[in-house]
């Protein structure tokens, strides 16, 4: 017995497969995340920005995959956008399904910066055109048709902040929204059943919407409470929303 089990573990087939299983492991825990960080890293500075990230972690047995404080910054050293952790957690039927299928992510603390020049350029303006530079030409399908095939089962955005500065203006505007949360159940760009959205904000005044969402069409529909939280304003108002594509339209009306 004992003869046997060494033959077959000394085997070839035996040698192969712990070798290939040896080498996924090593690939994902340590190739992986390295590749990862260097790409994000020198991808940017490339492109005259810089891009900052603190740490990235894959587990290859769960197909999870970790990244902490990562920050974008223009040339000028002007921050752009960032995060403190990013955690996407990928199944493993998006082998056999042939669609991305994220069972849960999660992103604490986004933080996202849009400055409109007086030219009408933005902040994002000149890396943006890099990118599509750098871009193959692409079929001239609509949009829907090119949105990759994803499903995204469960989605959390926790005490993000988006500031908007307007140069455009006679006066200079400076507004931010925080802080912020967003969830979404069900999100897909295939043609499955809607999906759930949640959001909240509140900051001096307090926004909650909630409803359905697609992707493909791009549409969404649902209602929305507005309140103030200061105590010498205290008047709420909800409404009903929606959304459709190709040319977006929110349609309120007072409930």
């Amino acid at each position: 017995m004992l003869q046997r089990l060494r033959q077959l573990l000394t085997s070839v087939p035996s040698i192969t497969v712990v070798g290939l299983l040896s080498a996924y492991l090593l690939i994902g825990f340590f190739v992986v995340p390295a590749v990862l960080k260097w790409q994000l890293e020198s991808q940017l500075a490339e492109r005259g920005h810089a891009m900052r990230v603190g740490a990235v972690r894959f587990d290859p047995l769960r197909l999870r995959l970790d990244v902490d404080q990562l920050a974008l910054a223009d040339g000028q050293g002007e921050a752009m956008l960032g995060f403190e952790h990013l955690m996407v957690d990928l199944e493993w039927r998006s082998i056999i399904d042939g669609a991305w299928t994220i069972a849960d992510s999660q992103l604490l603390s986004p933080r996202v910066r849009f400055e409109r020049a007086r030219d009408g350029s933005h902040n994002f303006s000149v890396l943006l055109a890099q990118f599509r530079s750098d871009a193959p030409d692409a079929p001239d399908d609509t949009a829907d048709s090119a949105m990759p095939s994803l499903r995204l089962a469960h989605v959390v955005l926790v005490d993000g902040q988006f500031e908007w500065r307007d140069k455009m203006l006679e006066q200079p505007l400076v507004s931010r929204i925080a802080p912020l949360q967003l969830e979404l159940h069900g999100l897909s760009t295939l043609a499955d059943a809607p999906g759930r959205f949640r959001s909240a904000h509140t900051a001096g005044e307090s926004l909650d919407l909630h409803g359905n969402i697609a992707l493909a069409p791009m549409q969404a529909s649902g209602h929305q409470r507005k309140a103030c939280r200061w105590p010498r304003w205290r008047a709420g108002s909800t409404a009903s929303l929606a959304l459709q594509s190709p040319r977006a339209a929110w349609m309120p009306a007072a409930a």
